[in-house]
C-alpha cells in the first residue's frame, strides 16, 4: 500500500515540475509541490517550496499553515518513515 501511494506522490511531483518549467511563478503549483513533498515526509522540499509560494502571496492562509506545521515537524522530528525523503 506505501508503495502504491508513495509512486502517486512521485508521479504528483513529476507533473508539478513540468507545469512549473513553463510556469515558474505559480503560487498554486509551488503550494502543491510544498504539501506533496510535505506528505512524503521530505520537510526540507516541502519548506522550500513554501516559502517560494509565500514570495508570491506572503499573507495566504493556507501556505504560511502548512510552512508553520513543517518546521514544527522537522523541529520534532516527526517524518514518517515508510515515505521520509524518497521522493
Amino acid at each position: 500500500m506505501c508503495f502504491s501511494l508513495f509512486s502517486r506522490y512521485a508521479e504528483a511531483i513529476s507533473t508539478y515540475n513540468r507545469a512549473l518549467s513553463v510556469s515558474h511563478r505559480a503560487f498554486s503549483l509551488l503550494c502543491a509541490l510544498g504539501f506533496t513533498y510535505h506528505l512524503t515526509g521530505a520537510l526540507d522540499k516541502a519548506i522550500a517550496y513554501y516559502h517560494q509560494a509565500l514570495g508570491l502571496h506572503p499573507r495566504d492562509a493556507f501556505a504560511t499553515d502548512m510552512l508553520d506545521r513543517a518546521l514544527e515537524e522537522m523541529a520534532n522530528g516527526d517524518v514518517e518513515p515508510t515515505l521520509g525523503a524518497q521522493a
